[in-house]
């Protein structure tokens, strides 16, 4: 099972991130469906221990740099009639980065009136990204031709 949690190092007060419940996505094995133990390793090329996808420390300009959430994790080439060994897991994701976004962006007209029309946040403007995994433990991410490559399988 993959999951998105977010922990205390994303919460700093000065990068006005908002209160939401994505971080980092990670891992967990059960073996009867009740029982589950995180994974504590992660993939090797996350930000931090204990990770599955992380934050995207390579391009600072990213859309996910402040914070990830899980959305869906696919094997395409695998279903009742069809099982193929060495498939690839397809994970869809959420993530937003430091861009300021007016707060007042958010709230009805009565409640703008209490906010300071210059407050910002940070990491509301979110993107959907794509990445693949052929073992559901390392992940990379890739680019925008991931839709032309589901739609095919």
């Amino acid at each position: 099972m993959w999951y998105h949690a977010r922990d205390e190092s994303i919460n700093k007060a000065e990068e006005s991130l908002p209160p939401l419940s994505t971080g980092r996505i990670g891992r967990a094995t059960s073996r009867n469906g009740l029982i589950w133990e995180r994974d504590e390793d992660g993939s090797l090329d996350a930000d931090i221990k204990g990770v599955s996808l992380g934050l995207n420390t390579d391009s600072w300009w990213g859309f996910d740099t402040a914070h990830i959430g899980l959305g869906q994790v696919l094997m395409p080439m695998m279903t009742p009639s069809i099982r193929s060994e060495g498939g690839v897991y397809v994970m869809y994701y959420m993530g937003g980065n430091y861009d300021d976004t007016k707060i007042t962006d958010y709230l009805d007209e009565e409640k703008k009136e209490k906010v300071p029309a210059d407050a910002v946040l940070k990491g509301m403007k979110m993107k959907i990204g794509a990445a693949i995994s052929q073992d559901g433990i390392t992940w990379g991410r890739i680019g925008k031709y991931i839709m032309s490559l589901h739609f095919m399988l």
